[in-house]
């Protein structure tokens, strides 16, 4: 099987399903049509239609009859000079073997490649006739039918074993990249039409186009037929009914930036030599703001960021099922970062042999190392795991991704990360408050360590003073003594060994990073014992240091 999917740096998603179409008619291949298949694609004139009229356009200029065929009836799309084909199936209590076959017969009666066929199955059809699948699989393995040009819509995906035949060939339908949603929102906001809206005054076009990101063109399409004019805000709001029906994603809100933290210069650097990979996992202790960096990456690139909800049944077969329509969902969102948080406690390792849970969580993990490992899909969908702990994760896995630590805030960072709540909180500091507490916390404390601190404090100097008063160095140091860790010193420093032994390329250790970027700072004093003079670590330095910290808190 040969696969078309969209969409790519170089061509527009309809054009790429065109030239599928054209490239499949050359080789004499049966198509397979995957994905968005409800969706609206640009024809040649510029106007837009849904795939019946698509396909039929294409074979219009070869004189072909097209037939539309579903699970209830087929009508003509095209009229050429060829005799017309018909048929009507039966209800689905009635035997529809007599009609498909006499429809296997007329087609057989037509000069080879004069006909092609546009097959839709249920999903987009309603019952299915058991025959027409059946019907499906013949053409697609005698040449006597494959002569004429079968096309097949099956938007939940194929028979594998469909698929597999040299004679297949898949197109995937993404939903439309930048371009293509600049002409339709050109189009649709420049028609002056009654029935459509029109954008929100003092919006600029260009960021509506951003906003529908990972939104298929008939979605936008519809949201142009509102009653009310069309706001950034509102595609969002239309986006996130979106995923969460497509495949249990849901649509993570992206407001902050990497400008309202400080530090993170490892992130800074890999968005500025951003090469579209195909999943990055960001390794460090809880509390460092993991999840929060990948809102900000996705922000800082203008995507949109999904979340994989949560996939795992108690029903035999069905944990499966859902994490293939999520990946299904995934695959036809074209720019996007989906998140897969916590991924060591969602899937964990391979067994040699069936797990507790029967295979599942095996079959799962096969699934997405066949994912992560597939470069033939769209390049533009880049997967940010989180994890705090490795040690239960396949390595398989691991050597998929590039790990990019994510640690405990240095002293400088601490009073910036202090400063900047306090700033969005209304709390106000006296002078020195926030140096104090880089002075005063532990080196392993985390940034939500840290925002617990300040509110805390602030609530106790609200009830002492009647008012939201001024939080004094005296204060935070009564409330440093007051909060409690969640994990001990030993245990933090263990995940950041982990994190930064993991590491895949030393340029995005924080420090190193830094430098690059033209800000150099100094690696975290308590970590100075295991770095040579460049800041790089020496191995053997840290797997001792690991190995007994393993030792004493029984952590891997």
């Amino acid at each position: 099987m040969s696969t078309v999917r969209t969409p790519t740096p170089t061509a527009t998603r309809s054009q790429e399903v065109r030239d599928g179409l054209v490239a499949s008619a050359r080789a004499r291949q049966t198509v397979v049509l995957t994905g968005h298949t409800g969706d609206l694609l640009e024809l040649a004139d510029g106007r837009w239609a849904h795939l019946p009229e698509f396909v039929a356009d294409c074979a219009r200029g070869a004189g072909r009859v097209v037939v539309h065929l579903d699970s209830t009836h087929v009508e003509q799309v095209v009229d050429t000079d060829a005799a017309p084909v018909t048929l009507t199936l039966p209800q689905p209590n009635v035997d529809v073997l007599p009609a498909l076959l006499e429809f296997t017969e007329t087609l057989a009666g037509f000069t080879t490649e004069s006909v092609t066929v546009l097959v839709e199955p249920p999903e987009t059809a309603g019952p299915v006739h058991p025959m027409l699948l059946a019907l499906v699989n013949r053409w697609a393995r005698e040449a006597m039918l494959t002569d004429h040009r079968l096309v097949v819509v099956l938007p939940s995906g194929a028979d594998p074993a469909l698929l597999r035949r040299p004679a297949v060939r898949e197109i995937r339908l993404s939903t439309p990249d930048r371009e293509e949603r600049s002409r339709l929102v050109q189009r649709i906001d420049g028609s002056a039409r009654p029935e459509t809206t029109t954008i929100a005054d003092g919006t600029d076009p260009r960021d509506i186009v951003t906003a529908a990101s990972g939104l298929p063109a008939v979605d936008i399409h519809r949201h142009f037929h509102r009653a009310e004019p069309v706001t950034t805000e509102s595609l969002v709001a239309e986006k996130r009914r979106f995923f969460t029906t497509s495949g249990g994603l849901r649509l993570v809100e992206a407001t902050t930036t990497l400008a309202d933290v400080a530090g993170l210069p490892q992130v800074r650097l890999e968005l500025a030599e951003w090469s579209n990979p195909t999943a990055l996992l960001l390794y460090g202790p809880p509390g460092c703001g993991k999840t929060f960096v990948a809102a900000a990456m996705a922000h800082e690139l203008g995507r949109p960021l999904v979340s994989l909800g949560e996939f795992r049944s108690a029903w035999v077969g069905q944990s499966e099922l859902n994490l293939r329509a999520a990946l299904d969902a995934i695959r036809s969102l074209g720019a996007a970062l989906v998140l897969f948080d916590e991924v060591d406690l969602a899937l964990g390792s391979r067994n040699s042999g069936p797990s507790a849970d029967g295979g599942t969580n095996e079959r799962l993990m096969a699934m997405l190392l066949s994912e992560l490992g597939d470069r033939t899909g769209p390049t533009e969908v880049t997967w940010l795991f989180t994890t705090n702990s490795v040690a239960a994760l396949d390595p398989a896995t691991l050597d998929r991704m590039r790990v990019i630590p994510v640690l405990n805030p240095s002293g400088a960072e601490v009073v910036t990360i202090v400063e900047l709540a306090a700033r969005q909180r209304g709390i106000l500091l006296a002078p020195g408050a926030a140096q104090l507490v880089a002075h005063r916390v532990s080196p392993f404390t985390s940034a939500r360590t840290l925002d617990v601190l300040l509110s805390t404090t602030a609530a106790r100097v609200r009830r002492r003073s009647g008012t939201g008063g001024v939080v004094t160095p005296e204060d935070m140091l009564e409330g440093i003594a007051l909060v409690n860790p969640q994990e001990t010193e030993s245990q933090v420093e263990l995940m950041a060994l982990n994190a930064i032994r993991r590491t895949t390329s030393w340029d995005r250790l924080p420090w190193i990073a830094a430098s690059i970027l033209g800000k150099p700072a100094d690696p975290p004093a308590w970590l100075t014992p295991y770095l040579d003079a460049g800041g790089r670590p020496v191995l053997d330095r840290m797997v001792a240091r690991i190995a007994q910290l393993q030792a004493e808190t029984s952590w891997r």
